[in-house]
């Protein structure tokens, strides 16, 4: 699984947390709250459920005040007139919907209708007394019905006269029960004190129920909801309780009295699932907005989630993606290797640093654009090359990343080199070009690791020296501690680097394995290079004299010597210039040292004036550099002459033969020019390269040096046949008016040949080896005795 891969599980994982406890949360809410939502919704129900009764019982009032009104209005007129009683009366039947009316005396005789015994009806006994009265009666004497008996007293000047009554059928009355609430499902009775049921609704199977279990409900050994429904009733003019019948059914009961008529009471029952449906509904509705506010919130998280993990994941590409080849850069190869060192995944691990031969010059030639096309398909192609659980990364602008493992050398060799010659040849092919790489690779090995005794001894030697160096400890990674430091992944990086740069082959494709040995010196040598600038500085390097002795006289005769450099470092030692010279050359700082000589030399020649010693010409060796600068080095050297007061009789110039084999044309345009500012010009270690003698007919030399590696094979009963080279270089030479020079003359049948063939001078050990400038003062003032 990739990172990338595991980023996004973490982040669905995340998702998923919060969608659970988002959801736990949610649950909690509606269970917490459910029990009070529920109490919340049954009390608003309950008013509901009163506020019907209220409107029934007031619609209720409302209709026996007005029966009573006009019963009123007639009996008021009665007691005026007697005239048309009987249409007087019956006029309440029009008005009032009643059944029967009529009108009696105090003593029950009819003044309109029959006469009645008032025993048989209370109601209008106690109206003849001076209340108006509404009595409800099961069977009335008249027509067997249940009815309400309306009776109003008429009076006359404060003395009751009789009473006019109207008889109401109980079925009228259920007319007045408009008012619901609850689509229906709601019924409305009307009861007496005795719980006679003499007004009910539309289910008669429900009105049978209530009608028994409402019997005696004021009595105090009703059952106990129906007490406290009572003493409501009583206390507050009002109450609801919840009841249940004898068929199991549960329901809500709400009560108001009436105020026109005494005990007479207005009930409403509402069934208890229709409360519950209405809970059930509103918790749905709650439950279903929380759950859209929960999928909200989640999606919300979600996409936050998802803009997050594509932000990281764009911040980790930059972080460790190469832009231009997808591949990860040197940050990502670190995080890698160190990944595989705490997974103890070492086991024949191979970092290899592929290099693209000639990157710049393809950048200059042919352009940028092109030069990325090429990075992009040498990408490709080493991608291709690598398993998948290998890695491949872009570090430099042409430098690659490889790391291997499980693979022998053998086979590493093989499969670079079916890389790199694919990649050449899809060149060769599709691009008419050839493209060369070079693979520098790296074996990890256990000295790579840091062991845990080693790690405490550097540990407490950094605690000694007063501070902790975490680069030398191993390092904590992942939780785990791995056996290397934090410099460790490029450091092995640095050695497959090395590696490649043991590489002198040209044009072709090239693996090189790391060898200690080669990478030392390496390392000796970068260590001089490095060591250049801090070396002028400190006056490391000093001028060594070796002379140069005339040997066409009687004896040898000292007429001059040759400048020779030498680092005194405190950190190498004593260093010969074979050592360092050509390590200058390569990194461009002999030119720089060139100059110095020259003036070190210079100002030796002024102190040894100074100091009152006979002056010899001194040779001076002019850097492939410095001569390819022609008239602008020629004129330091005149201003640096000047500041000294040095003569040019006293200065010779040498150039070596390997400077006049690179570049003829550039050599002979500086010769001249030195030449015409008078300077004497020598070629030095003639015969040590590919020598040819018609040089010498073309270029403004003065003195030729033969090389030492022309008298190494001597000896002193050789033929004249082993001599016969030397021999003709130095007739030609002096044919053409040139001085000739012997070096590295270490034996005197060398000398005696040498002086046979009319060589003109010698230098060597046989007379002396190159001495400091202090003691080659004292060496003159000897020789001159």
């Amino acid at each position: 699984m990739t990172k990338k891969s595991k980023r996004r599980m973490m982040a669905m994982q995340r998702i998923l947390l919060a969608g659970v406890l988002l959801l736990s949360v949610s649950l909690s809410v509606v269970l917490m709250f459910r029990d009070r939502l529920s109490l919340l919704l049954v009390e608003s129900v309950q008013t509901e459920l009163l506020d019907i009764t209220r409107q029934n019982s007031m619609y209720v009032d409302g209709k026996v005040a007005g029966i009573f009104s006009s019963m009123e209005y007639v009996a008021r007129d009665l007691v005026w007139s007697n005239e048309g009683t009987a249409r007087k009366v019956h006029y309440l039947t029009e008005v009032n919907n009643f059944t029967r009316v009529g009108a009696v005396d105090i003593y029950g005789h009819g003044l309109e209708g029959p006469d009645i015994r008032l025993k048989d009806f209370p109601g209008i006994k106690a109206s003849i007394q001076g209340e108006r009265k509404a009595v409800y009666t099961q069977r009335t004497a008249f027509d067997n019905l249940n009815a309400m008996v309306f009776s109003v007293p008429i009076q006359r000047s404060g003395h009751v006269m009789g009473s006019v009554y109207g008889i109401l059928d109980v079925q009228a009355l259920k007319t007045m029960f408009n008012f619901s609430a609850f689509n229906g499902d709601d019924e409305s009775f009307i009861i007496d004190s005795e719980g006679r049921m003499f007004v009910q609704a539309r289910k008669w199977e429900l009105a049978r129920y209530m009608s028994s279990y409402l019997a005696g409900w004021q009595q105090p050994d009703a059952p106990p909801e129906l007490v406290s429904l009572y003493t409501k009733v009583r206390q507050n003019q009002y109450g609801v309780e919840r009841i249940t019948l004898q068929n199991g059914n549960q329901y809500y009961l709400a009560c108001r009295p009436l105020t026109t008529v005494s005990d007479v009471y207005v009930l409403d029952v509402l069934p208890t699932y229709i409360v519950q449906n209405r809970i059930t509904g509103i918790l749905n509705s709650v439950t279903m907005i929380l759950g859209i506010m929960l999928l909200l919130l989640l999606g919300g998280y979600g996409f936050s989630e998802w803009r997050q993990m594509k932000s990281q994941e764009k911040i980790y590409d930059l972080a460790y993606a190469d832009g231009l080849t997808g591949l990860g850069n040197q940050e990502k190869y670190k995080l890698d290797i160190l990944e595989l060192a705490a997974k103890k995944m070492m086991n024949e691990l191979a970092v290899i640093v592929v290099n693209i031969r000639g990157m710049k010059a393809i950048n200059d030639f042919m352009g940028y654009k092109y030069g990325n096309t090429v990075l992009q398909a040498v990408a490709d192609s080493l991608k291709a090359c690598c398993r998948q659980d290998e890695g491949c990364y872009r570090s430099d602008s042409d430098m690659f990343f490889l790391v291997w493992h499980g693979c022998d050398r053998r086979e590493i060799e093989r499969r670079l080199y079916e890389a790199m010659d694919g990649i050449t040849e899809f060149f060769a092919r599709q691009e008419s070009r050839k493209l060369y790489l070079t693979a520098g690779v790296y074996l990890v090995r256990e000295e790579d690791f840091i062991s845990e005794e080693e790690a405490k001894k550097k540990e407490i030697a950094s605690a000694v020296e007063g501070c902790l160096n975490i680069n030398s400890v191993p390092m904590n990674y992942g939780g785990k501690n791995i056996p290397v430091d934090e410099s460790w992944p490029m450091d092995v990086a640095g050695n497959a680097r090395l590696a490649g740069k043991q590489i002198t082959q040209q044009n072709c494709n090239v693996v090189s394995f790391f060898d200690e040995k080669v990478v030392r010196k390496m390392k000796q040598e970068k260590a001089l290079e490095d060591g250049f600038q801090a070396a002028m500085e400190n006056d490391e390097f000093v001028v060594y004299f070796q002379p140069k002795y005339n040997i066409r006289g009687k004896k040898p005769v000292l007429s001059g010597a040759e400048a020779l450099i030498r680092w005194i470092s405190p950190e190498h030692g004593f260093l010969p210039p074979y050592i360092f010279l050509p390590l200058f050359e390569r990194d461009g700082n002999l030119d720089i040292l060139d100059r110095h000589v020259f003036e070190l030399v210079c100002r030796q020649l002024a102190k040894w004036r100074q100091d009152g010693h006979q002056l010899v010409p001194v040779s001076v060796n002019v850097s492939r550099r410095n001569i390819a600068q022609g008239k602008r080095f020629v004129e330091d050297m005149e201003r640096v002459m000047a500041q000294y007061g040095i003569d040019k009789e006293l200065i010779e110039l040498e150039v070596l033969e390997n400077d006049a084999s690179v570049d003829e044309d550039t050599l002979i345009s500086f010769l001249r020019a030195i030449k015409s500012r008078g300077f004497r010009i020598a070629m030095d270690d003639f015969g040590s390269g590919y020598s040819s003698l018609g040089l010498l007919y073309g270029m403004p030399i003065d003195c030729l040096k033969l090389d030492k590696s022309l008298f190494d094979g001597w000896q002193e009963d050789m033929s004249d046949s082993d001599t016969s080279l030397v021999r003709h270089i130095i007739q030609v030479a002096h044919e053409t008016g040139r001085v000739v020079v012997a070096e590295g003359i270490e034996q005197k049948y060398q000398v005696t040949l040498l002086k046979q063939f009319e060589c003109d001078y010698v230098q060597g050990y046989y007379f002396c080896k190159p001495i400091p400038a202090e003691d080659f003062a004292e060496f003159m003032e000897k020789e001159r005795m």
